[in-house]
């Protein structure tokens, strides 16, 4: 790994966005480096999520990439989204325009990472799209130019619902944050319920983010009679949304709660005496495996907490890219993105997080997805031992099927 005297941090403005420049693999040659661009939440409702630790997760996978590549030349970028889509299209258009920029990647607003799509394919660069989850990314909206790596509606609701009408939760209604991410997780998780033969009962959006009164949501969905509220929303508002169905004694009442893109921030947040027993899906968590294990006691040495899916999704598919790029060649990957996307989709590639993965046409990234309980407050041993592993769900299970999409790059058969 290199060493912190050897890289050269510079602050710049751009607008409202912070940016920072971290030149990190190369740093004596004139060859031209490859130029990484990360659009993220610095400091907004998902920067915990995101934010400087989707920073700190980039970083060790440039360093993690120069120890058997060090001849090739890499420059990082960050800057603050704000959650902003008309301030991803701007800063991407600088960076793409004027920086000659090889790659953007995060961008956790889904709006945003649908209107990078287009923005990618026409200059021919690549998106490694490690946060957003609107099963659009990889669907109706795929591109030729970007990758979507972490779960989406479809796979991140599959699970969660089928436990629930297994246990008997037959009757469900919504609590849905009004974005294109919050609107396809419900949609996709009225889809599992309908076909598992269960109904819906009713539905209430809310503004997203930041909605911190959940009082008349939640007392819409108890006066429903549904077994179970889905919750599909993220970040601040889905701790509060719980936090208060807690308060309210709707979930000691008898009423389950579905936390549909819950994570183990979220849970540690809310507290495990509210949500001890929640089942959830996601497709990583840093108590799974050794090589999960090992990696996290690296990325909280450095940033204090143990990685998000997101975080593990940036080092993953940065790493990926990264490794992609040495195989097609420096001057291929600055003359042409698509021939790196073209080498991602070659071949089954072992993650070292992941396990096997592939980078399928319609841009989604597949690998297995975890089914995770919340802990109890006695089962648990510290702030990090939060969720327990109930199964793994190979990916052929764990994602929509390609054909069911409506990609338009997908071959009709």
């Amino acid at each position: 790994m290199m060493h912190t005297q050897n890289r050269r941090t510079v602050l710049k403005q751009l607008g409202a966005a912070s940016l920072l420049g971290v030149p990190l693999a190369g740093m004596g040659q004139q060859a031209q480096a490859i130029k990484i661009g990360l659009l993220t939440d610095m400091n907004g409702p998902l920067s915990q999520m995101v934010g400087p630790g989707a920073v700190v997760a980039a970083k060790m996978a440039i360093e993690k990439f120069a120890e058997t590549n060090p001849q090739i030349k890499v420059e990082l970028e960050a800057a603050d989204m704000q959650n902003k889509t008309d301030l991803v299209v701007s800063l991407a258009r600088e960076w793409l325009d004027n920086k000659g920029f090889d790659v953007i990647t995060e961008v956790p607003n889904s709006a945003g990472a649908l209107a990078l799509g287009p923005l990618l394919a026409q200059r021919d660069r690549v998106g490694i799209i490690t946060s957003a989850q609107s099963t659009r990314i990889s669907g109706d909206a795929c591109g030729t130019n970007h990758t979507q790596w972490m779960g989406d509606g479809w796979s991140n609701s599959q699970s969660v619902v089928e436990a629930q009408l297994r246990a008997g939760g037959k009757k469900w209604f919504f609590i849905t944050g009004d974005t294109a991410y919050g609107n396809d997780l419900q949609a996709a998780a009225a889809n599992f319920v309908t076909k598992g033969g269960g109904t819906v009962v009713g539905n209430v959006r809310h503004p997203f983010p930041g909605t911190t009164e959940f009082s008349s949501y939640l007392l819409q969905a108890q006066a429903s009679g549904a077994d179970v509220i889905g919750v599909a929303n993220s970040g601040p508002d889905l701790i509060n949304c719980i936090k208060q169905a807690g308060e309210f004694g709707i979930i000691k009442r008898g009423q389950k709660i579905a936390g549909l893109s819950l994570g183990v921030l979220d849970a540690r947040a809310i507290g495990l005496d509210i949500a001890q027993g929640v089942l959830l899906s996601d497709s990583f968590y840093w108590d799974h495996t050794d090589k999960t294990r090992a990696f996290s006691r690296i990325f909280k040495s450095r940033h204090g907490e143990v990685p998000t899916s997101q975080q593990a999704c940036q080092y993953s598919g940065l790493l990926n890219y990264l490794n992609a790029v040495a195989a097609v060649g420096v001057a291929e990957a600055k003359k042409s993105g698509r021939s790196v996307l073209k080498q991602m989709r070659s071949k089954t590639i072992d993650d070292p997080l992941f396990g096997p993965l592939i980078v399928r046409e319609d841009g989604r990234v597949v690998r297995q997805m975890l089914a995770l309980q919340v802990k109890s407050p006695s089962q648990s041993t510290s702030k990090d031992d939060i969720l327990a592993v109930v199964s793994v769900i190979p990916g052929d299970k764990a994602f929509r099927p390609m054909a069911d999409g409506g990609c338009p790059l997908v071959k009709k058969t």
